[in-house]
């Protein structure tokens, strides 16, 4: 089934640092069960470990093994992006067909692979545009994008501004 062995079912709490809805949001989208908020109460970290249980306890095994393969999947994307990836390539790294790749992701995202894949990489070269005096062309390489062309290409058709005007407006 692509999991590892033993059939182990698991239930991700996370623990951060401050009050921030979209983190929270985000992480509940790539498959994390609950969130508990620093400084850690006991009792808001036990009650959040029951909730955990109580669904591992009643979900169904193929319902927690797709959401765990979601999870795993949209992790590795958003740690490899700046790598080529196809789904083809995470098809052979998780072990699972091309069609069940593009589903997970568009169930755990809400898009498709390649316009989850595109909006990674073009939000880290936003952040690098406003933080970095790097080129166009290095932050093109330093997401993933060869051929920085393309990248220009591919940020003013979803950004409706050039990298350089982007740059110049923030």
């Amino acid at each position: 089934n692509g999991l590892g062995g033993g059939g182990w079912r698991v239930e991700f709490i996370i623990i951060i640092g401050f009050s921030d809805f979209e983190i929270a949001r985000q992480a509940l989208r790539y498959g994390v069960a609950d969130y508990v908020l620093k400084p850690i109460k006991p009792d808001e970290l036990r009650e959040a470990a029951l909730r955990c249980l109580g669904r591992l306890e009643s979900a169904p095994d193929d319902a927690l093994e797709t959401r765990s393969a979601a999870a795993r999947l949209i992790a590795y994307i958003d740690n490899s992006f700046t790598s080529p990836l196809s789904i083809d390539s995470l098809a052979a790294a998780f072990h699972f067909s091309p069609k069940y790749i593009s589903s997970l992701i568009k169930q755990a995202t809400g898009k498709s692979f390649t316009d989850y894949l595109t909006d990674i990489r073009l939000a880290k070269a936003a952040l690098l545009l406003r933080a970095t005096a790097l080129s166009v062309g290095e932050i093109a390489a330093a997401v993933g994008y060869q051929d920085p062309h393309y990248f220009h290409r591919i940020f003013k058709r979803k950004m409706d501004l050039t990298p350089a005007q982007y740059r110049e407006s923030v």
